[in-house]
């Protein structure tokens, strides 16, 4: 059996355990969920904000051509030099949507999935209207 003063010892020391944990959850925890916000910051860089329309049209030139695709914006500059159909096919939608176009291949058929793949890679992020 414990006497009194092992009982006060006990008592001291979780007291000091749990005052400890205190710190470190306010210490360690806050600076836990700061990385966790700044993480999902860097998630939305790499999986995409959102655009309005506003947005895309100031990617609207050749060198610099963003286009709305079924919901998805795309960075297309880089194609439009290889593109298949030429760039006349791509340049009129820079800032644009052009969901139709791409859907319906200029009222030609449509694309291929190898094309629906690389117009994946070209994904800047999700359309805001």
């Amino acid at each position: 059996m414990l006497n009194k003063k092992g009982s006060a010892g006990y008592w001291v020391v979780g007291v000091i355990v749990v005052v400890l944990a205190i710190v470190a959850y306010f210490t360690f925890g806050s600076s836990s969920q700061s990385n966790f916000s700044e993480s999902n910051v860097s998630n939305d860089v790499v999986l995409g904000n959102s655009y309005t329309v506003q947005e895309v049209a100031q990617h609207s030139s050749q060198q610099d051509c963003w286009v709305i695709v079924n919901g998805k914006v795309y960075d297309a500059t880089q194609i439009i030099p290889t593109h298949p159909g030429g760039a006349q096919a791509i340049v009129p939608l820079c800032g644009k949507d052009g969901s139709v176009a791409f859907n319906t291949k200029n009222g030609k058929g449509s694309h291929s999935p190898k094309a629906s793949e690389t117009l994946d890679s070209y994904f800047v992020g999700n359309f805001k209207s």
